[in-house]
């Protein structure tokens, strides 16, 4: 279970056994419903606040205490100095001429005041808080009681929306637990917790966490503040509420030897993820010296080339991790790398549905090859070659002496579709989300960009949509946001492309332009909500012609800002309560909302006909028998069971290849639906979410012609945005998603879960050397980089983009004659460009380069 998904139960479960609370089933806020800011959780026994504020000078608050000396005290009093004023976030002094502020905090232990050192099963917990007279007074009979009441009123502050400290005027607490034993458990055995993710646990609403520093799951669609992960005053990572520069004691300095589970069973440490057509490497490795590989390329002035070989330095050579030279008697040391292309030598800028991405990688005589038809292809095979990398047990950077790879993808279509509208994607964590997608071969970005929730798109045509629908002004995708993840992308052979959720999903629309949406009645009157069947407006209107307009107009925007050729457009939707509409119905002869769908749908197709781009919809139009334009893909969802019994999503890829139209699959792959346990096979158990992803074959159940089979063109594993924002967007994806990018790059043959598993657990460990949070598959560990250990790279700038700065580690550019030599003592890092080819070489001790 993810650290979020943990504290966030821990929590409700808190919330509980705390307070003796009556609960009953009640219904989930309805859009733009909240709780206060400050509201406290655990629920106290009784609370009375009034509606009246007092100001808080921020970063000065007076705290008298009758127990001077006792640290619990003391340091608790340090710990909740950045919990009152969070370091990143903007707060104001009180207007000059406010009389209302806040004069001090007292914190008191009634009648014989002791600093007791551990708290035991039958300590007082009882306190009371309040606050009169500008003054506010915590009591108890112990000090933990005094903690107790210290966290409420740490809860009772916030900061308003004019950026002022502020606690309520007049407040009554008076709390005690219900039980005495409210305790968590954590499984430190199957997987190592390093203390300071201990210690963090400790710590432990939502919002309230985030600013904390706490990274919890989301529970609700909405918002935290400016401070979610990846947003600029994100707490997260702040040094206010992480302890990760903690050394435990009797560490090694360096473990980089992935341990996998119990059983001792495991692969090589640099199993390739996913699995090449044809693979033969020997067991004899080469020497690579640390920071010191040579890279050739016949394709001089490329961006793709030359930026992926920047990006791939500090994945060859970890920054944390301790490396070896090799040793001084050693010959078997690998010399170089080049890249070609064969034939016509071309930089392409964007990949395209049919790019050509087969590579062959060969390793041979102390020189590694990678040949490819096109730039794509050297991407694929410079990942491949980037993990047969690895650090040995004794430290030294090696691969394997002798490789021969043939590879290409068997599906064009690899995508991963993400949902920034329930919950706002920060573009770090997008960028972030797009590395590892690199890592696994994945080719297509899916951006799920406008819902009910919000429209955190910025039209420069309707720049009110997202004025009034994105849930703040921070949270928008502004044009040069979208530019840099279209480019973030691209650099890594990625398609992005942008999707348009209508004629549903279209309440955030109706914040700017209510003239689109439908009106919906009951009892003879519009705009009536009934809950749980309609709300008081929604979903296009569908005999409005401004909805048309509108449509077209913001689709060419949206084509002109997204390289890719491809929108894809959601046909998912109170018609027949509103009496305009039902009249329409009888005027049009259409006796079905089906037929309702059907007009708009054909409406929105010939759109995209004039504008010439090419639509993706969602299996429902398709399934209505709307006449779909030539080339549209049909995007199979529907029906997620793989049994034949169930007339499952197979008998949907059938269908429709065979009706002529191109297909992705999705079905299978919701990564957002979590299951939890494990799956028994004859001969052992396996994790059951990677499993159910892995055994998914789109093609077992195919019926068609070889002709219609080609129309199959890939899938997309999905995750849904209901609760997931940036803070567990990484830990919950992957490394689930690489099942499916294994089950869509490699051969159909290539199908045993049981070797699966320990090669996923391999590239988890490895995703992990590359910063990303991967969540365990098996038992074991993941060598001294493990989250909150002390090597680390989840949070190294190497891998982040969070106020990052690259800084080029190709730190020169000369241009040289076809002869060159450099002096003994050079040690110049340099671009060599002449009419044959891209030298780029990491240090130089000495080196002679002749063409």
């Amino acid at each position: 279970m993810h650290a979020g998904q943990c504290q966030l139960l821990i929590s409700f479960l808190i919330g509980i056994i705390s307070a003796e609370i009556e609960f009953i089933a009640v219904r989930l806020p309805l859009k733009g419903e909240h709780s206060p800011p400050n509201a406290v959780w655990p629920h106290p026994q009784q609370i009375i606040a009034s509606n009246e504020l007092l100001y808080i000078r921020p970063h000065d608050i007076m705290i008298h205490s009758n127990i001077r000396t006792c640290d619990i005290i003391s340091k608790a009093i340090e710990r909740y100095e950045p919990i009152f004023f969070p370091p990143k976030l903007s707060m104001n002094e009180p207007p000059s001429n406010a009389d209302n502020i806040l004069q001090n905090l007292t914190l008191n232990i009634r009648d014989n005041p002791q600093c007791e050192q551990y708290i035991q099963q039958n300590s007082d917990e009882t306190y009371t808080l309040t606050i009169n007279n500008k003054i506010a007074i915590v009591e108890a009979t112990s000090v933990w009681g005094l903690l107790r009441g210290l966290e409420t009123f740490s809860q009772l502050i916030y900061i308003n929306e004019q950026n002022y400290v502020v606690i309520n005027d007049s407040v009554t607490v008076i709390d005690s637990p219900r039980f005495q034993h409210r305790g968590v458990m954590l499984d430190s055995a199957r997987h190592f917790l390093p203390v300071p993710i201990i210690k963090k646990n400790l710590d432990v609403h939502r919002c309230r966490l985030l600013r904390r520093g706490i990274p919890a799951q989301p529970i609700l669609g909405g918002y935290c503040g400016n401070y979610e992960l990846g947003m600029p005053e994100s707490m997260i990572n702040d040094p206010a509420f992480n302890y990760e520069n903690y050394t435990p004691t009797n560490s090694t300095t360096t473990s980089t030897q992935s341990s996998t589970n119990s059983s001792s069973e495991r692969s090589p440490p640099n199993a390739v993820w996913p699995h090449p057509q044809q693979i033969v490497a020997s067991n004899e490795s080469l020497y690579i010296r640390p920071h010191d590989i040579m890279i050739h390329s016949n394709i001089r002035t490329c961006d793709i080339i030359s930026k992926a070989i920047e990006r791939y330095e500090p994945i060859f050579f970890p920054p944390k991790l301790s490396m070896s030279e090799p040793p001084s008697d050693a010959d078997n040391i690998l010399q170089n790398l080049t890249l070609n292309i064969r034939d016509n030598p071309q930089c392409e800028q964007y990949i395209q549905q049919n790019s050509n991405e087969t590579y062959t990688l060969t390793i041979n005589n102390k020189i590694a090859i990678v040949e490819a038809s096109s730039v794509w292809g050297l991407l694929r095979g410079l990942e491949t070659f980037s993990q047969l990398i690895y650090i040995n047990e004794q430290n030294y950077v090696v691969i394997n002496n002798s490789v021969t790879v043939i590879d290409s993808p068997r599906f064009q279509h690899r995508g991963v579709m993400l949902d920034s509208a329930r919950h706002f994607l920060p573009v770090p964590i997008i960028k972030k989300n797009l590395d590892v997608m690199a890592y696994n071969k994945l080719n297509v970005f899916h951006w799920h960009l406008v819902d009910d929730q919000s429209f955190p798109f910025q039209s420069t045509t309707f720049p009110n949509l997202s004025r009034a629908g994105a849930f703040s002004t921070y949270h928008v995708y502004t044009p040069a946001d979208v530019n840099d993840v279209i480019e973030h992308a691209r650099l890594r052979g990625i398609r992005v492309i942008p999707e348009i959720d209508t004629p549903g999903h279209t309440y955030s629309w109706g914040k700017s332009m209510p003239e689109l949406i439908t009106p919906c009645w009951a009892n003879g009157k519009p705009y009536q909500a009934i809950y749980g069947i309609q709300g008081a407006m929604e979903i296009f209107n569908p005999i409005e012609p401004r909805v048309y307009s509108t449509m077209d107009a913001l689709l060419r925007e949206v084509k002109s800002r997204f390289p890719s050729n491809y929108i894809h457009l959601v046909y998912d939707k109170c018609w027949l309560s509103n009496p305009n509409i039902t009249q329409w119905m009888i005027d049009n002869s259409i006796n079905s909302t089906k037929g309702i769908h059907a007009y708009y749908a054909d409406r929105i197709l010939d759109i995209t006909r004039n504008i010439n781009v090419v639509p993706i919809v969602w299996q429902d139009v398709w399934d209505e028998k709307v006449e779909l334009p030539s080339g549209t893909i049909i995007q199979v969802w529907k029906d997620t069971s793989d049994n034949s019994a169930f007339g499952s999503w197979a008998s949907y890829l059938n269908e429709a290849a065979n009706e002529g139209y191109n297909v992705i699959l999705s079905s299978p792959w919701y990564i957002n639906y979590i299951s939890y346990g494990k799956y028994n096979t004859n001969t052992s158990v396996m994790n059951l979410e990677f499993f159910k992803y892995y055994e998914v074959e789109p093609l077992r159940l195919f019926s068609g012609s070889d002709e219609a089979k080609k129309r199959i063109l890939g899938g997309e594993a999905c995750l849904w945005g209901e609760f997931v924002d940036g803070t567990n967007l990484l830990p919950r994806f992957w490394p689930k998603a690489s099942a499916v990018a294994e089950r869509l790059w490699s051969a159909a043959s290539v199908n045993n879960s049981e070797d699966a598993q320990f090669r996923l657990d391999v590239h988890r460990c490895r995703l992990l050397r590359r910063g990303i949070p991967a969540q365990p598959i098996l038992s074991g560990y993941c060598g001294n980089y493990d989250l909150g250990m002390p090597e680390s790279m989840i949070n190294d700038p190497a891998f982040n983009y969070e106020n990052y700065t690259s800084t080029n580690w190709i730190t020169t550019v000369t241009r040289l004659s076809s002869t060159t030599s450099y002096p003994v003592n050079s040690a110049s890092s340099v671009i060599v460009s002449t009419c044959t080819s891209l030298i780029i070489i990491m240090k130089i001790t000495l080196v002679t380069i002749s063409f």
